[in-house]
């Protein structure tokens, strides 16, 4: 891909970072895509740590 010229150092720096964060997040979805097990045991253990705390903070009530 080509920059055209004319553009600000920070315009240039700003095309950079979405084209790398666009093609950054479709390599996770993708990824994520691929392996559906991981993915459900990680939220799973994302979803007991927020039960958790959520617990605790019920319990020092």
């Amino acid at each position: 891909m080509e920059i055209p010229d004319g553009l600000t150092i920070k315009e240039k720096f700003f095309l950079v970072m979405v084209s790398v964060l666009f093609i950054a997040g479709c390599l996770i979805w993708f990824v994520f895509f691929c392996l559906k097990m991981p993915v459900k045991r990680f939220t799973r253990y994302f979803s007991d740590l927020f039960l958790l705390d959520s617990d605790l903070v019920i319990n020092m009530d």
